[in-house]
């Protein structure tokens, strides 16, 4: 269990690969206009997740000195205080976008019939 611990960093590349399937996922009910409530849920919760796992990884780089002298350590936790508020927004938005309703009526696809400019 150790190990696995001591490599979660690396498996972390495997949540980030996720984030543009969220997006698509997003892009797809707005363009269909169905499931668009739960797209936005599930896109804010994988946002969250992500920039928390963000800020997991940012805090193990700066515990372990992975920068050395690039960064010093009062612009470590000015960047770790941005950093923190990162997953608020997105959590904040999965909720209102379970919420809320929609607020305007769905696109109405036209078809043109064949032979008409």
């Amino acid at each position: 269990m150790r190990g696995l611990l001591e490599l979660w960093p690396s498996y972390l590349a495997y949540a980030f690969t996720f984030l543009p399937f969220a997006t698509s996922v997003l892009a797809s009910a707005f363009h269909n206009g169905a499931g668009e409530r739960a797209a936005v849920v599930f896109y804010g919760a994988t946002f969250a997740i992500g920039s928390g796992l963000f800020n997991l990884t940012w805090h193990d780089a700066c515990k372990a000195r992975l920068f050395g002298s690039a960064i010093d350590n009062a612009t470590g936790r000015a960047f770790t205080r941005r950093f923190i508020l990162g997953p608020a927004p997105y959590a904040i938005g999965a909720a209102v976008g379970a919420i809320v309703r929609r607020t305007h009526p769905p696109r109405v696809r036209r078809e043109v019939p064949r032979g008409v400019p």
